[in-house]
């Protein structure tokens, strides 16, 4: 079953991707001012056959005053020997190496990060896969005794909350998750970056989705472990605790009186939804859509939290949710934004006709309206902001357009009431082509979008793969029904196409739907933004951004419009980045009292 892609891949992805600090993932890693030490201290040969011993020699060292260079020394050789140990001794190593600087990583975590810090990051890594390797007492709420070189360690674990807990998900530090070619923004503060992955018992669990909604966050969800260490008290154990928090909730943690900002990767969701829906929607979503269109759904990347506004992502043709990966994850990192708005992906696949895949989106939001509802009272709902790259742009503007009989008249010469076709098709053309501003849609923002088509669709290239998608039985299905009992009633401009068209059909400038749309105006209730590219050349209005002209993309009467030196990914360019982050600020500022 192709609904059961999202437990099966998660499986898969909680098995191997294993951090670059984990056993056999890396050398060594010793720096060069730690080997000299080793060198002067003839602990070379003792530092790979008994680590703990030679740490316990540099500790001695540095109790007799000389601590330049000790702790990054004993950090790095607790590392190297945690990584090649099983994971029962391997926890202690790891424990040691974090906290051989402790005092230096609370101090570089408040200001601008340090070597220290990095040592803590890796050392907690390799803690976290230690304990889940080993089965640790303190994942299932109880403590680890654990001995390490220098100290023996009580450690404790603490959840983020219930939705993920190390009995349902496991916990994989982003580093080893990230793509080094193509990183997306993140933040360096006190703890580490982890993505909680879903444990899948059964492959054929099916994830849960309710109406039009996926709950992804479920399945992957970016969270920061702090792994905090209290004073060596005489011969008691050191506490130690590694707890979880959530970043789009905090801010910053408390220890010892002091505050200190968290280390932040919102983008790693991304990377992991990424082998998710790109596989799904991407360029098979538009050449089998029949195959992927049950998968539609709009994806909750965080819980539904009253007083949060939603944030709704379309992407446009022959893409994926993570198309804005950029934007998200560097915009997010903003306080204001993340503590402010919850973000709601609409994933689809793009080779259905755009007025149709609209209706889709349409359910799915009012779905989400109606649960947001039931979890409180959530004045933020009624402030929904929408932004939509290409293709997606037109499927929002389906969404804030008051078409009346508009597109019915564009497809058809006679009314509904008129028309010799079964009721429940009826209805159903009826709830894709005569359709009402949806009443919480506040704002807009539409990237790249081509609201008089593109060429492309239209040249050689774009009828070739328009032939090559493969629409969806149940849509060849309604085309003929239509085509037998109401063909006669088609326009002239719509009979052209002979069935429904698909998605590329639907972008051709000459489209009776999409020329039709162009003549309605935005909800005047409704603030509306434009981002255009133009790939550098500062010609506009005679710009492109490559795929979609100027004289496309553009709209009168819009609150802004930003030009930026771009091709068609103007979300995920600097510029369009900025812009976008402005407006949504912007629209923060507005909706105060």
């Amino acid at each position: 079953s192709a609904r059961r892609w999202i437990p099966i891949l998660a499986t898969g992805l909680a098995l191997a991707l294993m951090p670059s600090g984990s056993p056999a993932a890396e050398k060594d890693g010793m720096s060069p001012t730690t080997r000299q030490l080793l060198r002067e201290r003839k602990l070379q040969k003792l530092a790979r056959k008994d680590a703990a011993e030679a740490i316990r020699q540099l500790d001695r060292w540095r109790l007799a005053g000389n601590p330049e260079g000790i702790g990054t020394a004993i950090a790095e050789v607790a590392l190297a020997a945690a990584r090649k140990a099983p994971s029962g001794d391997a926890k202690g190593l790891f424990l040691c190496a974090a906290a051989a600087n402790w005092p230096e990583v609370l101090e570089q975590a408040a200001g601008e990060g340090g070597s220290a810090l990095e040592l803590y990051d890796k050392a907690v890594e390799g803690l976290i896969d230690a304990l889940q390797e080993s089965r640790s007492a303190a994942l299932l709420g109880g403590t680890d005794e654990i001995e390490g070189p220098l100290a023996r360690y009580k450690l404790s674990w603490v959840d983020a909350g219930p939705e993920w807990t190390p009995a349902t998900h496991a916990f994989r530090p982003t580093s080893g998750i990230r793509p080094k070619k193509n990183p997306l923004e993140d933040r360096q503060g006190l703890g580490t970056p982890v993505l909680a992955i879903e444990r899948a018992e059964d492959e054929e669990d099916e994830p849960e989705r309710e109406g039009g909604l996926f709950e992804i966050y479920t399945y992957y969800y970016p969270l920061t472990a702090v792994l905090e260490l209290s004073a060596a008290e005489g011969d008691q154990p050191r506490s130690a605790v590694v707890r979880l928090l959530d970043p789009r909730l905090t801010e910053s943690h408390e220890i010892a009186g002091n505050e200190y900002p968290l280390s932040i990767d919102i983008g790693a969701q991304f990377f992991a939804l990424e082998q998710e829906t790109d596989a799904i929607f991407a360029k098979k979503g538009v050449l089998k859509s029949g195959k992927y269109l049950s998968l539609t759904s709009l994806y909750l990347s965080e819980p539904l939290r009253p007083g949060k506004i939603p944030l709704v992502l379309t992407h446009g043709l022959a893409s994926s949710p993570t198309t804005w990966a950029a934007s998200v994850s560097e915009f997010m990192l903003d306080l204001t934004i993340r503590q402010s708005y919850q973000v709601w992906f609409f994933a689809y696949s793009t080779g259905v006709a755009f007025p149709y895949t609209a209706s889709l989106l349409r359910t799915s939001l009012l779905e989400a309206m109606e649960r947001l509802d039931e979890v409180g009272a959530n004045p933020a709902s009624d402030r929904v902001v929408m932004m939509g790259h290409s293709m997606g742009g037109l499927l929002t503007r389906m969404q804030v357009t008051d078409t009346g009989m508009t597109l019915w008249d564009a497809v058809f010469s006679e009314p509904p009431e008129e028309i010799d076709m079964p009721a429940e098709d009826v209805d159903k053309l009826t709830r894709i082509l005569v359709v009402e501003p949806l009443p919480f849609v506040e704002r807009v923002v539409f990237c790249s979008t081509p609201h008089r088509g593109s060429q492309w669709a239209a040249n050689s290239a774009g009828k070739l793969g328009a032939s090559l998608v493969r629409l969806p039985k149940e849509t060849l299905d309604f085309s003929r029904r239509i085509a037998l009992s109401a063909g006669d009633a088609f326009t002239d401009e719509a009979a052209e196409y002979k069935k429904v068209p698909d998605s590329v059909q639907t972008l051709q400038p000459k489209n009776p739907l999409l020329i039709a749309l162009d003549t309605l105006p935005v909800d005047p209730h409704v603030s509306y933004h434009l981002l255009i590219g133009d790939r550098g050349k500062g010609d506009t209005p005679d710009s492109s951004d490559g795929a979609v002209p100027y004289w496309s993309s553009h709209l009168d009467g819009a609150a802004s419009e930003k030009i930026v030196p771009s091709g068609h990914s103007t979300q995920q360019h600097s510029e369009g980045v900025e812009e976008l982050r402005r407006i949504l600020l912007l629209h923060l500022e507005e909706g105060e009292p």
